[in-house]
């Protein structure tokens, strides 16, 4: 009797210290999907057979890796110009700025410089 009860014992005794061990094992974190981020500025270039996209903006130029993008305002990577205001919606992958989604940008400087731009004179009216 006293071997069954110590058998038992040692039993739920090892059980409670096996839960423990489980219990504080930290699982690996899991891959998520990087977060995406966004740059403004002006196209400096644009090379579709290395499908590269170098944009000017207040950071600097960057240059971005458009063989995945999808272009809103744009028919094809092709219609891009020299010049052109876009933003960029991006990911950083391996050291590579990835481009996810490339689109004609309406700047509010834009829209501030309608607003101050000189009104034409006003033209005395006939009498």
């Amino acid at each position: 009797m006293k071997k069954a009860l110590l058998v038992v014992l040692s039993l739920l005794f090892s059980a409670a210290l096996v839960t423990t061990v489980f219990a504080q094992e930290k699982k690996a974190p899991e891959a998520s999907k990087p977060k995406a981020l966004h740059y403004y500025g002006t196209v400096a270039s644009m090379d579709s057979v290395a499908k590269l996209l170098v944009v000017k903006g207040k950071k600097g130029e960057m240059k971005f890796d458009v063989a995945d993008a999808k272009w809103k305002g744009y028919k094809a990577m092709d219609e891009v110009k020299t010049g052109e205001r876009v933003r960029v919606k991006y990911v950083e992958k391996d050291g590579k700025m990835m481009a996810e989604l490339v689109y004609k940008a309406a700047f509010k400087t834009a829209k501030k410089e309608m607003k101050t731009a000189p009104k034409p004179a006003e033209t005395p009216a006939k009498q």
